[in-house]
């Protein structure tokens, strides 16, 4: 979001320092999913879980959607396939949630899938 900013503001994106070297991170490698187990893991802008494990009737697992936190499973006669939306992890009075104050309450939590991308279990932090 800095780095669209900073575009749209003029500032030169010579200027603008990448996420290895603000996080001291040099030898990861950023990426936007990742398949692990048989399961997609997306941040989940443009869509969510649910709706990405019913296209790619693959289970998927995403986060951005600050306002939902759930399992919902997709079954045929062949297949089962989990949907795992997390929720977001900062608290709904941080700065960086400041944005979103006038809008519906978010959903503090994580997830976790076990038993090789087979059992998801999404975890809600207490309000």
């Amino acid at each position: 979001m800095a780095a669209r900013k900073s575009m749209t503001g003029g500032i030169p994106s010579a200027w603008i320092k990448g996420y290895n070297e603000v996080l001291n991170t040099p030898d990861w490698n950023w990426v936007e999913s990742v398949i692990y187990d048989d399961v997609l893991y997306e941040h989940g802008e443009g869509g969510q879980a649910f709706t990405k494990a019913k296209n790619n009737m693959m289970s998927s697992v995403c986060g951005h959607t600050h306002t939902e936190g759930y399992v919902r499973w997709l079954v045929g006669k062949k297949f089962r396939v989990f949907s795992c939306q997390t929720g977001v992890g900062i608290n709904h009075k941080s700065y960086a949630a400041a944005y979103a104050k006038n809008f519906k309450r978010q959903v503090i939590g994580c997830a976790v899938v076990l038993d090789s991308g087979k059992l998801p279990i999404s975890l809600l932090m207490e309000l």
